[in-house]
């Protein structure tokens, strides 16, 4: 009997390390290895163990003359090693749009453990998915309202309940709303108080509301998941930056310290920041356009919640690029950006936005094997899993 049980635990370390395109096929091998990959302990070693990292990307058909259909296409990638990835081209597949009704505009907005939220849009109407790319299966989320450019979502795990939760910030003409999904009871709930500043106003005499920092094209920012809250960036009406948390078990907000020179306030130079995840490390990014030049710089902060710890991981200089997100870092230091490009006025809103190209590059050239005719809007680097989504309802 040892014997045998050693022999399965050796089974499920190798079966453990697996893509989740393997282990769906082999699913067939066998009645025990049926019952073994389906079984939720498994499924959470799997992620644990697995290194295989996958790029999900939207994107939308272009037609003749370059303007844009109400078409939506999903394509995975392997991310292996930026050098290598020629010979994955075989591997990139067309995922399925999962929308009940056909949408005029979708949206990638976050990921954890595998799972992302996708969101679509119809002139009447909104869908929330909570979809599993790597197995293709996706649920439908609680009905309420939101918007694509005013609306940020986080997804995580709540250790205290013992299961995952959606975080909702939604900024309204009056205001801000806050909202917490938890998928167990698949019931939203309101938060009725908001981040503030640590240090006092000098001039009002009270703190300050934090709110979610928009970019240039007034898209609110991710939100990143880790060590047990969630963390956006974020801006008060003084135009002081600031990194918030949100501590999951007792909901409470908290504040990273950042360095100063780590934002711009000079109005001739026009700058974007965004949050991400490197290694489990938190980074923000930025990215300054100061007489035609564009500069991307990470920063990275070594010890979590240590302000001394920030350091610069690396800079790019960039030409003609307005904004630039980072989406991955290879094993071998090379970086896969999101890049926007080209710099129009835009009388009706009297502000400055992006138009024309937006593009996923490395150092050696564009990334991507999907069509050419498919313009790439936007795109989520992830850890693939096993995880259903209907089963977390």
């Amino acid at each position: 009997a040892t014997g045998i049980q050693f022999q399965d635990d050796i089974v499920m370390e190798i079966l453990s390390r697996l893509s989740v395109r393997s282990l769906l096929q082999f699913k067939c091998v066998s009645k025990s290895w049926l019952a073994l990959i389906s079984d939720p302990y498994f499924k959470m070693k799997h992620l644990t163990k697995n290194n295989h990292k996958l790029l999900v990307c939207q994107s939308w058909l272009e037609s003749v003359d370059m303007e844009p259909t109400i078409k939506f296409s999903f394509y995975s990638s392997p991310l292996s090693n930026a050098q290598e990835l020629n010979c994955f081209s075989k591997y990139v597949q067309e995922l399925d749009c999962h929308s009940t009704f056909k949408p005029l505009e979708c949206q990638l907005f976050c990921c954890f453990n595998g799972l992302v939220v996708l969101g679509f849009y119809s002139k009447f109407d909104q869908q929330l998915f909570l979809w599993n790319p790597s197995t293709r299966e996706s649920t439908l989320l609680p009905h309420f309202e939101f918007t694509r450019l005013c609306t940020m979502f986080g997804l995580g795990y709540d250790v205290t309940s013992d299961g995952y939760k959606l975080l909702k910030w939604t900024m309204l003409k009056g205001g801000q709303s806050i909202e917490i999904l938890s998928l167990k009871s698949g019931s939203w709930r309101k938060i009725c108080y908001y981040p503030t500043t640590i240090a006092i106003c000098p001039r009002w005499g009270q703190k300050l509301t934090i709110y979610p920092y928009r970019n240039e094209n007034w898209y609110m920012d991710t939100m990143v998941f880790v060590h047990g809250a969630f963390h956006w960036l974020g801006k008060t009406m003084s135009r002081t930056y600031h990194l918030v948390s949100f501590i999951f078990s007792n909901e409470v907000y908290g504040e990273i310290p950042l360095l100063e020179q780590m934002h711009i306030t000079n109005e001739d130079v026009l700058s974007n920041y965004g949050l991400l995840l490197v290694e489990g490390m938190v980074c923000v990014s930025s990215t300054h356009k100061h007489q035609g030049w564009g500069t991307f710089k990470l920063w990275v902060m070594k010890d979590y919640g240590i302000k001394e710890s920030w350091i610069v991981l690396f800079t790019i200089r960039l030409g003609n690029i307005v904004y630039g997100k980072l989406k991955h870092r290879f094993a071998n230091g090379e970086v896969l950006l999101y890049l926007f490009e080209t710099l129009a006025s835009a009388p009706w809103t009297n502000r400055m936005v992006t138009f024309g190209h937006t593009a996923l590059r490395t150092s050696t050239g564009p990334f991507g094997f999907w069509p050419k005719y498919f313009r790439v809007h936007d795109g989520i680097a992830y850890t693939e899993g096993l995880i259903s989504p209907k089963s977390l309802i």
